[in-house]
């Protein structure tokens, strides 16, 4: 995992994301290089060639994306880049382990690693990992940015359900990426760059 602080010190958000995808074996170790198709109609990213990706890996690149352009602007804030969320979050569990104290300074952990471009997770795995009216909040924040979001209950995993037992509100935010873990799979580019503004 990679951690990096802007700006003031004593900032209570932790921006997240993951690098690691969902790539083959030989995709991942051969040099392999994957090509892109941006459709200027619809305005979306695939993979070039469905027969040799196994995935876009938009799932968490957008998510990447996200805050690397967050750090640009100089947000305040910490920003974690984690390894291993598509393994079961291996490394937020092991940061969890190691440095629990440095976690609590935060009042709320926000993921941008979902699905669809409509959600603030609330609820990941069954487990309330933020309040709604929290999740509300900063559903509503971007609603009046122009971003269609609205609290979900519906989410499965991300790094930020690991931290919920030390952070109080932990959110997953829709970033625009459909059909993750496909060959199928794509980015709506304009959500993306909706989301980063708004961000």
């Amino acid at each position: 995992c990679v951690l990096v602080a802007v700006g003031h010190p004593e900032a209570n958000t932790l921006f997240s994301c993951h690098v690691d995808t969902v790539h083959s074996f030989s995709e991942s170790n051969t040099g392999y290089q994957q090509g892109l198709f941006y459709d200027p109609g619809l305005e979306q990213i695939f993979v070039a060639d469905k027969a040799k990706s196994s995935c876009l890996g938009a799932d968490d690149g957008a998510g990447v994306y996200v805050l690397l352009k967050l750090i640009e602007a100089k947000v305040d804030g910490s920003y974690l880049f984690h390894t291993g969320e598509e393994k079961g979050g291996i490394g937020s569990n092991a940061i969890l382990a190691a440095r629990p104290t440095w976690l609590e300074k935060f009042d709320r952990a926000i993921a941008f690693d979902r699905a669809g471009n409509d959600e603030v997770i609330a609820t990941q795995g069954g487990r309330l990992c933020a309040s709604v009216a929290s999740a509300k909040e900063l559903a509503d924040r971007l609603t009046a940015l122009g971003l269609p979001h609205k609290v979900s209950h519906n989410g499965s995993f991300t790094d930020t359900k690991v931290y919920s037992s030390v952070i109080p509100e932990c959110f997953n935010v829709s970033v625009g990426y459909m059909f993750q873990h496909t060959s199928d799979e794509y980015l709506d580019v304009p959500h993306l760059e909706a989301l980063v503004a708004a961000a």
